[in-house]
């Protein structure tokens, strides 16, 4: 699977994060945004909510291309991934979006990382959905609950990413 694009990074997770993790998620945005990657997110509530207000954001929100053969293919792949496929059918249209937001629409746009949150730093939840898929795709997952942020951003923009901080966030 080849990019058809500028190098895209997903951020998912959680609706049980904190105010804290939306702020540390809300930096880490801006500081990749700004090193020139796309962002790519599902639009929910929580940890998704990081890349509000950044320009360019590609949202993919539940139920995109629900009833096309796109929709139907990505269903497979969530069957193929889903620990309990009898339950993911209920949540298709949530879960689906999972893959574009990995994959992009036409399968064709890989994204290079994901940077997500979750409660347990697991693959849990709703969100451990997008992990698997990124997993199965081997796409870097950096889950915010486990690892420091700066380290992160370092992966993900080098050792010069004080460069794109704004000067606000500077401690």
């Amino acid at each position: 699977m080849t990019t058809n694009q500028s190098p895209r990074v997903a951020f998912i997770g959680s609706r049980a994060a904190t105010s804290q993790v939306l702020a540390t998620g809300r930096r880490l945005a801006r500081i990749i945004h700004r090193a020139g990657y796309a962002l790519v997110s599902g639009g929910a509530a929580g940890f998704d909510t990081v890349v509000d207000g950044i320009p360019g954001v590609i949202v993919y929100p539940p139920g995109h291309k629900q009833h096309t053969p796109a929709h139907d293919k990505a269903m497979d792949i969530v069957f193929s991934l889903h620990p309990a496929p009898d339950r993911a059918r209920k949540y298709g249209r949530y879960l689906a979006r999972d893959v574009f937001i990995i994959t992009g629409d036409a399968f064709d746009a890989l994204v290079w990382a994901v940077v997500c949150w979750t409660p347990d730093g697991k693959d849990s939840g709703g969100t451990g959905n997008g992990i698997r898929v990124a997993n199965h795709y081997n796409v870097p997952v950096f889950n915010l609950h486990r690892l420091p942020w700066q380290w992160v951003a370092q992966q993900l923009v080098g050792k010069q990413w004080r460069h794109y901080e704004d000067e606000r966030w500077r401690d």
